[in-house]
């Protein structure tokens, strides 16, 4: 019997590890004895053995996955193993933060000052400057707990390092943090321009580009910009910073892809998107991008190859937009049967958000609001944000109203919701004092968003500060050519006397908007 139940744990755990091979008779046995340990309760003994395994069979996923979520079976030899195995891989920003969390976490780690310093000395040693941004971005995501002996080690440290920098920046201690910039340091000068920048940026300071772009002459601060002007959705900027880069420099043409991507230049980022290995992801996008090019077969078979849950229901949602716009009792059927292996709650759930999505996408707003306010208590912040932009189209200006100042209150910094909260109540000519104080926030926080400034210049035109708005407007529409933007600004010009230039504007827009600028309140809004 008990022959039976070893060769059944032996079994049973051949899923666990997911990169064997048991050729070599002693990785078998301590694989073996790994199981039994760990059946018997022996966790520390279980941890030790089955970290020799994974070394053994250099398996970094499961290395990684053991410190992210068993590491308080660790003890010393085990850790030390696992850190000296992953120092000699090649780790993505996600493991590297999974290793930083550990090795400064509170949890009882006598040798986290050798785990610390061993993670700077890697990356010092083998990133590029545009990894280390990664990483940045990637800590400054999440609040990191620090060791109990932390500050007193790094108050007596006299060299201060990348990693240094990034847990300082993650605390939110920036004065320390400049400090080290302005110091002595190994740093590239590029990328200590990258660290000012991002400091700044966390501060919501509005000069914080000016760092970047006084010195544009180097590759890698010219991806930060382009990154940056995205995030704010000025594509002009990023645009003219895109034309002065020799595409040629571009070790990652991945990168260079997803920058056409985000920038709508879709058949810049298909042609390389063509020439890279494929990946779910990349499915995604090429089906997108055929999508936006009217492509309808070469979506829908592309869309049909994505099996990925990250990507599966967006993919779902695409399908039935193209085949089934215009049929809504076949829409709901297709997706009905394409739901599948869910237990019956979280079937229903997502089918329910589903239906609602494409209800939105038709422009059925009111059957879209019913469905996600009756599953309200199952949306997250983000599902929340679509019931609440439904809620203003539909007038239900009190749902609205609580739903943003929720949101708000709990995301402090997204310029996103501060800047529609300020909008609506601005359309609807409520709280002006309240809708300048969002505004004036959201404008700190991306300072070159072009739909932000675009708000602020409204705010100024209800103000009655007509010059003002009008430049706002300018400096918006220059950044994003958005029909509204045009119209807020036809209506400055008209209010300053400027009626041959509001109407040159008007004409050159409605031509290429005919949609928007028929509508029968914009009509009614433009008298010249």
């Amino acid at each position: 019997m008990r022959y039976f139940s070893i060769v059944f744990i032996f079994l049973l755990s051949s899923n666990i590890v997911y990169t064997k091979d048991y050729s070599d008779n002693e990785i078998v046995f301590k694989f073996i004895l790994a199981e039994i340990s760990k059946q018997r309760g022996h966790y520390n003994k279980y941890i030790n053995l089955y970290s020799d395994i994974i070394i053994a069979t250099k398996n970094k996923n499961e290395a990684i996955k053991i410190l992210k979520n068993d590491n308080s079976f660790f003890h010393k030899n085990s850790k030390l193993k696992l850190f000296e195995f992953l120092a000699e891989e090649k780790l993505n920003s996600e493991e590297l933060g999974t290793m930083i969390k550990f090795s400064i976490s509170e949890k009882e780690n006598i040798d986290f000052i050798i785990l610390y310093n061993s993670l700077s000395e890697y990356i010092t040693n083998n990133l590029s400057n545009y990894e280390i941004r990664d990483l940045l971005e990637k800590i400054s995501r999440v609040k990191l707990t620090l060791n109990k002996n932390f500050d007193s080690y790094f108050d007596t440290k006299e060299n201060k390092n990348i990693l240094d920098l990034v847990i300082l920046t993650n605390q939110g201690k920036f004065s320390k943090a400049f400090s080290i910039i302005s110091g002595e340091n190994n740093f590239d000068s590029y990328l200590s321009d990258y660290f000012e920048f991002f400091i700044r940026r966390k501060q919501h300071d509005p000069e914080s580009i000016n760092s970047i772009y006084d010195n544009l002459d180097s590759t890698f601060l010219k991806l930060v910009a382009i990154d940056y002007y995205i995030e704010n959705r000025d594509f002009k900027s990023a645009e003219d910073i895109l034309e002065n880069i020799n595409k040629s420099d571009f070790k990652d043409r991945k990168k260079l892809a997803d920058i056409f991507f985000s920038l709508e230049m879709y058949e810049s980022a298909l042609k390389l998107y063509n020439s890279l290995a494929i990946t779910q992801e990349l499915i995604f996008r090429m089906a997108f991008i055929n999508k936006e090019l009217n492509k309808k077969d070469e979506s829908l078979r592309l869309f049909n190859l994505i099996n990925d849950r990250n990507y599966y229901y967006d993919a779902l949602l695409n399908m039935i937009l193209i085949k089934y716009y215009d049929d809504k009792k076949k829409a709901l059927i297709f997706l009905k049967e394409a739901i599948i292996n869910e237990n019956t709650s979280q079937e229903n759930l997502i089918f329910q958000l589903m239906k609602a999505k494409f209800l939105k996408n038709i422009n059925q707003h009111y059957e879209a609001y019913l469905i996600l306010n009756k599953i309200k208590q199952y949306l997250d912040d983000n599902g929340l944000y679509e019931l609440a932009i439904l809620a203003d189209t539909l007038e239900y200006h009190d749902v609205f109203d609580q739903i943003m100042q929720d949101l708000i209150t709990r995301h402090k910094n997204n310029a996103d919701f501060l800047n529609t909260f300020a909008y609506s109540l601005m359309m609807r000519g409520e709280k002006l004092d309240y809708s300048e104080t969002l505004i004036n926030k959201a404008i700190s926080i991306l300072p070159d968003a072009p739909h932000i400034i675009d708000s602020l210049g409204y705010l100024e035109y209800l103000k009655g500060n007509f010059e003002k708005s009008k430049t706002l407007f300018e400096k918006a529409l220059f950044k994003d050519s958005h029909p509204e933007i045009a119209h807020h600004l036809i209506s400055a010009l008209i209010k300053l006397g400027h009626k041959k230039e509001a109407l040159e504007i008007f004409e050159s827009f409605r031509k290429k908007h005919t949609d928007y600028f028929e509508k029968p309140e914009v009509k009614d809004s433009i008298i010249f």
